[in-house]
């Protein structure tokens, strides 16, 4: 009897010991096939200055960031411990910075505008000059796996889209300031008329009322268009970002409320 008791303690060890065997597998196992959504997140971070990248055409580009609610641009941080301006003299040729808006291991979160979400896991950030412009280059651990060619990037832990959008040509439906009515705001561009100059046009039906904004520029314009609608400071507020190629490229983040449009960041590079 004794000896039989001894032989059940030790299968029930044994048949233990191989479970927990078992599960350690299957663990390892699901974390292999969820790739992105497991491996790629371990040892990151959120960055609260909550850094904002715009994805165009595989290009990164840093434009600025927020912080307690407040919108900041880039001249805003600090890059190898000195403000913008005191590293013009840099050479023509990529630099990398230690910068202080975007870290290395951040985790950033890209949206496209049907809110889908890819992250990817900053490396570092390079500084390059482009007419005298300040572009910052993050490089990235990982692919940006994205099946569109424009989304919004962001380090932060709120909700960026409290109300989604619906975007349908040049037009997107959304409740701005989530106050239960719809407003549409839609988008256009004409190019060089008797004027001779090419205009673009954003107009917005908030809360019953109409507001355009309206730019002339003698550059020739190859594409205007708002990339996306979505909360970048965490009020609950939607921003909206504006697009502007023509000989440069200019990106703009735009609030609005009862007394019109405001213009939180504006950042372009090239022909500027």
């Amino acid at each position: 009897m004794k000896y039989l008791f001894v032989f059940f303690a030790f299968m029930l060890i044994l048949l233990t010991s191989c479970t927990k065997t078992l599960e350690q597998a299957v663990s390892s196992d699901n974390s292999q096939k969820n790739g992105n959504d497991t491996a790629n997140v371990s040892n990151t971070s959120i960055n609260q200055n909550s850094p904002i990248i715009i994805y165009v055409e595989n290009d990164f580009t840093i434009i600025g960031g927020s912080r307690n609610g407040s919108f900041n641009s880039i001249y805003d941080y600090y890059y190898n411990n000195k403000e913008l301006e005191d590293l013009y003299n840099i050479n023509s040729n990529r630099t990398e910075v230690d910068c202080e808006l975007l870290k290395q291991n951040d985790l950033i979160v890209f949206y496209d505008i049907n809110a889908e979400s890819y992250n990817v896991i900053c490396d570092n950030v390079e500084l390059v000059f482009v007419h005298s412009t300040p572009h910052l280059i993050p490089n990235m651990k990982n692919e940006l796996e994205i099946s569109v060619n424009k989304a919004i990037g962001i380090s932060c832990d709120w909700e960026v889209f409290p109300r989604k959008p619906v975007f349908n040509g040049n037009t997107a439906v959304v409740d701005i300031d989530g106050n239960g009515v719809m407003d549409e705001i839609r988008w256009e561009f004409s190019q060089c008329d008797e004027s001779g100059v090419d205009e673009t046009k954003l107009i917005i039906n908030y809360n019953g009322k109409e507001y355009v904004r309206q730019a002339t520029t003698p550059l020739y314009i190859r594409e205007y268009s708002v990339l996306n609608i979505m909360d970048l400071n965490g009020n609950g507020k939607l921003e909206i970002v504006e697009y502007t190629y023509d000989y440069g490229v200019k990106y703009t983040i735009l609030g609005i409320s009862e007394e019109g449009f405001i213009e939180y960041i504006s950042y372009g590079y090239g022909d500027y």
